[in-house]
């Protein structure tokens, strides 16, 4: 859908910029670039797997261009209406489709405003104050072939959203197939200090589709959170992971090593699935402290009090808490000190700029004094060079976790890894990253 919509943008555009270029027409030229940019960076994003970012870049600025145009460029005259709205309808569709897996304020709230928009836009006939910028001739040029081209962008959309449906519901159902055939698979990404002594791990789900291969969780985590699927993944996947951890125990390359999982909210919210979350928890296993819940900031808005009642229930039961993502959700500072928690993760975002952007640097500086003032174990993720570790352990930092130490894998070659480590035939630690 974003390379299809992107695409008619790159069409549509391109004629006018270098007919504006080639005129003289500098505002205009500029106006057509905005769209021709914007439209290679949703590509550059949809390529590089950023589908969530690049979904919010086209809906948000796709409708900031059509109404910046409609009203600077499209100005109405007595004879020739404004018609450039029309681009709103087809574009509401794309970003009703677009954020379908959002939260259900912007999912519902930007389609809304590209509605009202278009309303407002062609029920008015005002300039707002704005001169013509393209002669009549050209704009009723123009108008004639907006209808046409709104009409099969939103054929177009229709037809995507049409296919991208029944893979959905395929995708649903091979999905729902794998969690009865228990196929779903736990990577572990090692966590550890600067040195490279592993200390723990973070289990990620993995799922292998039958003709497709190793499917991406950005493509199947957001399909399983709205179908509801990820309640029995996740359950499954803990399952596997207390196994895990079973296994583990008197291993002397392995014993001490602590493995968190995430919880999505669906499986903290509702009452019975956290009962079945803990019930697959062994009192033994809670009592060896290797087991870790992650909790994301956007859990706590639904209802906080709810929330903080579960946590206390997870954090009694001997399983210690992880804020996974801080800084990119809720970020309440009041409701962060009441948090029963264990330990804090700083994002990747403010991470993976370091150690050349200074805002980034304070932040992360931030996070991790933050984390520390509460008796928190702070977590670095994403760290993906030596001179991020080095930045970050300059602020305090002590543990990591990232592509530079190691990528995900599957629990058998976390489980050499480990032996290797305890045995002195391997380092974690790629390369040299002085001690501060």
């Amino acid at each position: 859908m974003l390379c299809i919509a992107s695409g008619l943008i790159m069409l549509i555009f391109t004629p006018w910029a270098i007919s504006d270029i080639l005129l003289g027409r500098v505002a205009l030229f500029l106006s057509d670039l905005y769209f021709l940019v914007m439209a290679g960076l949703v590509v550059l994003l949809a390529r590089q797997s950023l589908l969530r970012v690049a979904s919010l870049l086209f809906t948000i600025a796709a409708f900031v261009g059509v109404v910046g145009l409609s009203v600077v460029v499209d100005v109405p005259s007595a004879t020739l209406p404004r018609a450039t709205q029309i681009y709103l309808i087809p574009l509401t569709v794309v970003a009703y489709f677009l954020l379908q897996y959002e939260v259900r304020n912007l999912r519902t709230a930007v389609p809304v405003l590209n509605l009202v928009a278009f309303v407002v836009l062609a029920t008015t006939s005002s300039s707002f104050g704005f001169s013509p910028m393209v002669s009549e001739a050209e704009r009723g040029l123009a108008n004639n072939f907006a209808s046409l081209l709104a009409a099969i962008a939103l054929y177009a959309a229709l037809t995507v959203m049409h296919r991208e449906a029944r893979e959905s519901t395929a995708l649903e159902r091979a999905f729902g197939v794998a969690i009865m055939n228990g196929e779903i698979e736990a990577y572990l990404q090692p966590q550890c200090t600067a040195e490279g002594a592993l200390i723990g791990a973070e289990a990620l789900m993995r799922w292998r589709h039958p003709t497709r291969g190793y499917i991406s969780p950005a493509e199947f985590i957001p399909m399983a959170e709205h179908s509801g699927l990820i309640v029995p993944a996740g359950e499954q996947l803990l399952g596997k992971v207390c196994e895990l951890l079973n296994r583990w125990e008197g291993d002397a390359a392995l014993s001490h090593v602590r493995v968190s999982v995430n919880v999505s909210p669906m499986q903290l919210l509702a009452a019975e699935s956290a009962e079945r979350l803990l019930s697959r928890v062994s009192s033994n296993l809670a009592a060896r402290k290797v087991l870790k819940f992650e909790l994301t900031e956007s859990m706590f808005v639904e209802d906080f009090e709810m929330v903080h009642g579960r946590m206390m229930q997870i954090r009694a039961s001997g399983i210690a808490i992880a804020l996974d993502d801080f800084g990119t959700g809720f970020s309440s500072l009041n409701y962060l000190r009441r948090l029963p928690l264990d330990q804090l993760k700083v994002d990747q975002a403010f991470v993976k700029d370091l150690p050349a952007a200074p805002d980034a640097s304070k932040i992360a500086r931030t996070i991790v004094q933050l984390g520390k003032d509460l008796g928190l174990e702070v977590v670095a993720e994403g760290t993906e060079t030596a001179e991020q570790v080095r930045a970050l352990q300059e602020m305090g930092c002590e543990i990591f976790q990232g592509f530079f130490f190691s990528r995900p894998i599957p629990a058998e070659a976390f489980e050499a890894l480990a032996q290797e480590l305890h045995d002195g035939t391997r380092s974690l630690r790629p390369a040299a990253v002085p001690s501060c």
